[in-house]
C-alpha cells in the first residue's frame, strides 16, 4: 500500500469528516459527536476553517493504490497540527518581575463552539475545556507543537505524527498530544511518555510529551 503524505485542501474536508466518524467510533466519541448530518457539516466547516489558519496544518495520507470503483478509500488518515506561535517581531508585555515576555495570540480554533445542535453541548464544554486545562498543566507557557491524528491503519498514524516530530526537532521544541487507550501503542512506540492523565465522563485521557 504506497502511502503519500500531503496537505489537505478544502474539497477534502467532507471526506475527512466521514473518516473521523469511522476512526473514532467508540461509545464515548459517538456520545460526544453523534453520527448526524449536522455534526458532519460542523466537522466539515471546522476543518475547512483550520485549513485557512496559518498556524495550523491539516495533513492527509492517501493510498495511491486505492480503487474508488471498488469503494476503496483514497484518504486513509489525517492529522491537524497546531504550530507554535512565532517569536520574531512579536509584541512583548512586561511581566510581574519586570522582564519582557512574548505575547502570543490565541489560535482561531475550528473545533470550538457553537456546537452542533444534536451534540451534548455540556459534554463538549467539559471535554474540550478539560483538554485545554490539561494541556496547560503539562506544557505550561512553553512553545510546542500539538496534534489531533485520526488513523488506525498500520503506519498511517506514524507518518502523520512524524511530520510534526521532525519539525519540532528542527525547532528545538517539544510535542504534546492526548490520547485514549486505543492510541497509546502508537505514541509510546514513537517515544512519547505519559506525563499525566485526566478523565471526562468515565473516559480516561492520557497526556503525552
Amino acid at each position: 500500500m504506497p502511502l503519500e503524505l500531503h496537505l489537505a485542501i478544502p474539497p477534502d474536508t467532507p471526506t475527512l469528516a466521514t473518516l473521523f466518524f469511522t476512526t473514532f467510533s467508540d461509545a464515548f466519541n459517538t456520545k460526544l459527536f453523534p453520527r448526524t448530518p449536522d455534526v458532519h457539516t460542523w466537522w466539515t466547516r471546522a476543518l475547512t476553517k483550520d485549513i485557512g489558519n496559518p498556524r495550523k496544518r491539516l495533513l492527509k495520507v492517501i493510498d495511491t493504490d486505492a480503487d474508488p470503483a471498488r469503494n476503496e478509500p483514497t484518504i486513509v488518515g489525517f492529522a491537524l497540527w497546531s504550530l507554535p506561535a512565532p517569536v520574531s517581531n512579536a509584541p512583548t508585555t512586561e511581566s510581574k518581575t519586570g522582564s519582557e515576555e512574548i505575547q502570543t495570540d490565541e489560535l482561531e480554533d475550528g473545533l470550538s463552539p457553537p456546537w452542533p445542535e444534536s451534540c451534548d453541548g455540556a459534554l463538549c464544554e467539559r471535554f474540550f475545556g478539560s483538554n485545554y486545562e490539561w494541556q496547560v498543566k503539562v506544557m505550561g507557557d512553553k512553545r510546542y507543537y500539538w496534534t489531533h491524528p485520526a488513523a488506525r491503519r498500520r503506519g498511517v498514524a506514524t507518518m502523520l505524527v512524524n511530520w510534526g516530530l521532525e519539525r519540532a526537532r528542527e525547532d528545538g521544541l517539544e510535542v504534546y498530544l492526548s490520547s485514549t487507550q486505543e492510541g497509546r501503542f502508537v505514541y509510546e512506540r514513537l517515544g512519547f511518555e505519559v506525563r499525566s492523565t485526566g478523565e471526562v465522563d468515565g473516559q480516561t485521557i492520557y497526556l503525552y510529551k
